[in-house]
């Protein structure tokens, strides 16, 4: 469904046809997420917000439900389509945190947690020894 034609192989194209065939508002469905595709792909915020508007009259309530929740923050998603930059160095390492945090559950106090948070590295004081 998210897929270019060009992007399918000969099965996958076959399953397409065969569902298209079965389910004619599939056919719409793909045109409406291959547009939201297509906007994204190209980080335009004018296409996107042109789906945005054109999303509730498509019929499918999942699809506007969706539009006008990308509404109520578009100021953010507007800065996510046109910039280059991502929290997600930050969210992978908040993921760490938390996984570490699971594992230790019950265990151990803060030091411990310290010592499997913090990386490797031995800090020397100006003298050339370890604190």
């Amino acid at each position: 469904m998210t897929r270019w034609s060009n992007e399918l192989n000969g099965e996958q194209q076959q399953l397409l046809d065969c569902l298209t065939a079965h389910c004619p508002r599939l056919s719409q469905l793909r045109t409406i997420v291959l547009d939201f595709r297509r906007a994204l792909k190209s980080r335009d915020a004018k296409l996107l917000h042109k789906w945005i508007a054109r999303a509730p009259e498509s019929g499918f309530e999942p699809i506007a439900r969706f539009a006008t929740n990308l509404k109520k923050d578009i100021a953010e998603v507007t800065a996510a389509v046109e910039t280059d930059w991502s929290n997600g160095q930050t969210e992978g390492q908040i993921n760490r945190l938390k996984t570490v945090k699971r594992q230790m559950y019950g265990r151990a106090g803060f030091a411990l947690l310290r010592a499997r948070v913090l990386p490797y590295c031995l800090a020397y004081d100006a003298a050339g020894s370890i604190p």
